[in-house]
């Protein structure tokens, strides 16, 4: 499953996204999404736990 996040983590339920992702989905971060992907944001450390590969 592709999941494509537009939106801030702090405008939308980050959490219940991640609920939802398996080990083997991929996450397309655009827009105001890109935020998640902040270095050391507690937002990025739990997208590489769910994420099998995750590249900013």
């Amino acid at each position: 499953m592709l999941y494509t996040i537009a939106k801030s983590p702090f405008q939308c339920d980050f959490t219940a996204i991640l609920r939802l992702i398996k080990r083997e989905d991929a996450v397309l971060l655009i827009q105001d999404g890109v935020i998640a992907a902040i270095d050391q944001s507690p937002h990025l450390h739990q997208l590489q736990k769910k994420a099998y590969k995750f590249m900013p």
